[in-house]
């Protein structure tokens, strides 16, 4: 059987560090940093593809497939007249 009693009230504090010993980055220290975080190309020196590139790319795909299957379908249509 489960008790309604309520539960102890937490003692946790979050831990800060002090600002004495956070330590403000130079551009220069925070773009070495951001390149060694966010690479753009991975250990073989192959470009690693961003997401956005990805959808571009994607779209790009996309946009051809369209563009042939009305091109087929255009064909079709021509041989089926020519047909007639």
């Amino acid at each position: 059987m489960i008790s309604n009693k309520s539960a102890p009230k937490s003692t946790f504090v979050p831990f800060e560090v002090p600002r004495n010993l956070i330590k403000e980055m130079s551009p220069e220290e925070k773009a070495a940093k951001d390149k060694l975080e966010n690479p753009t190309v991975d250990e073989n020196g192959e470009h690693i593809e961003t997401v956005e590139e990805s959808r571009l790319e994607a779209q790009a795909m996309q946009n051809m497939l369209d563009e042939g299957v009305a091109n087929v379908d255009k064909k079709i249509e021509e041989r089926n007249i020519a047909m007639a």
